[in-house]
């Protein structure tokens, strides 16, 4: 096999100043392969919650897959770090499972804003989490008005807020 044909096709020696739009279009295809491929070992969690640990995976596979798609980083240097990104995800995200306290560590926890009505003004505080928002939230997620409708509400470690509302007598 003809290897100058792949180095050429991806200018593997071109730099940002030097690559060629035909070279840009074949590392997108390949970087947006190597991606997918990636992001299907991450998990779907990766992109199903808005957790600081996953979010830190997101902007750092965006910036350095653009930084080998524009030649700006060498391709396969580039492409290995994210693999090791998600690998080192993957096994935080591992540990987190099995050990509490290490999930508490890299995850957080979720706090409770309000409990069998009452607003909890401390929490709120902590959390800098405003009343608006908080109605704002009841609104979204409950479809509810009032605090008074609701057993509980917690700023989740994903920064949404849940509510559980009061069962009907």
């Amino acid at each position: 096999m003809n290897t100058s044909f792949f180095i050429d096709l991806l200018g593997l020696h071109a730099e940002a100043n030097t690559i060629t739009a035909s070279q840009v279009a074949a590392r997108a295809v390949l970087v947006f392969c190597a991606a997918l491929a990636m992001l299907r070992v991450a998990g779907p969690r990766t992109f199903g919650r808005g957790t600081a640990f996953d979010l830190v995976l997101k902007i750092t596979l965006g910036s350095l897959l653009s930084r080998a798609v524009m030649a700006a980083s060498p391709l396969w240097s580039t492409l290995l770090a994210c693999a090791i990104f998600v690998g080192l995800h993957r096994l935080l995200a591992m540990v987190a499972y099995r050990y509490e306290w290490f999930s508490w560590l890299i995850k957080g926890e979720s706090t409770m804003l309000a409990e069998e009505g009452q607003i909890l003004r401390d929490q709120m505080r902590q959390s800098e989490i405003t009343e608006k928002e908080l109605l704002e939230g009841l609104r979204e997620t409950a479809n509810v008005k009032s605090v008074d409708e609701v057993e509980s509400m917690h700023l989740e470690r994903s920064g949404k807020i849940s509510v559980v509302k009061k069962q009907a007598d």
